[in-house]
Order: structure tokens, then sequence, then C-alpha cells
């Protein structure tokens, strides 16, 4: 397992200030290397890690990557964090971003399937993810543009 001197909350803000996303900024900030896959997509390179998951500094781990760079336009990128280890809660992401809404939510399929709960920020969202599985702690972080980004 890959370590990093950093917690949660200092990868995410790394990541929103490295805007737009860049394989590049991404493998240095988390200390890791991510290798492209799903070629075939005419609109994203599609990129996870090569390497083992990341541990942080307060025990959460990042399990994998999911980083979209557009092959043309401006958009930003996407990214997402799958997360385990040390269980964040709800209450700990709400005295970070007090203006959560929730944006999605299990429809029974699986117990993978996640409550979304998303913060509309100046340049763009920040979205995290409780899985069915495991309610009471975080499953996934996203960062993305707002809607109306190309």
């Amino acid at each position: 397992m890959n370590q990093t001197n950093m917690t949660l909350w200092q990868v995410i803000d790394a990541l929103v200030q490295t805007l737009p996303l860049s394989k590049q900024m991404v493998e240095t900030i988390l200390s890791t290397q991510l290798v492209e896959y799903e070629d075939a997509n005419p609109f994203f390179h599609f990129f996870k890690f090569q390497s083992p998951p990341v541990a942080l500094t307060e025990g959460v781990v990042i399990l994998d990557v999911d980083l979209r760079i557009s092959k043309r336009g401006h958009h930003p990128g996407l990214l997402g964090l799958k997360i385990d280890g040390a269980c964040v809660t709800l209450d700990q992401i709400r005295a970070r971003y007090d203006q959560l809404k929730v944006t999605g939510h299990p429809r029974g399929g699986s117990l993978d399937e996640q409550w979304a709960y998303s913060q509309i920020l100046p340049w763009g969202t920040v979205t995290f993810g409780f899985a069915e599985r495991n309610p009471r702690c975080l499953a996934s972080v996203g960062v993305g543009p707002k809607e109306d980004a190309t």
C-alpha cells in the first residue's frame, strides 16, 4: 500500500486547486501511478490505479481512482475516489461542507448503490457517496464541474 502524509480533506483541497484535472497532477497528489483504459470512448481518456491503494494519515484508504480527462474541448475533468479504511461520517463531512444536498439515492438493485450528497462550489461540485452496504461510512468522493460546464 502506498502512504501519503495528507488527510482526505487535504487531498480534496489539493485536487480542486489543480482544476482542470490532469493525470500527472493526480499522480503527484496521491503519490501513485495511473494507467489508461477504455480507449474506445470518443469523449474521454479513462485512468485508474496502476499501483496499490493509497493510505492517508487519518486511516482513510483510497482504494481506487476513476479519472476522466476530455479528449476535446475545455471540460475540467471528472474524478472519483473509492474510499475505505477509517469511517468518515456524514456529520464529519457536514462540518466542512455545510450546504450538502441529496443528489442521488439507492434504487434497490444492489447494496453497493449509494446515497449521494453534493455541494456546489464556485469551481464545481464535490459529491460524497454512502453505500447501502455500510450507510454510516463514506464510500466514495467525486469531484467534477458544474452541470453547465462543457
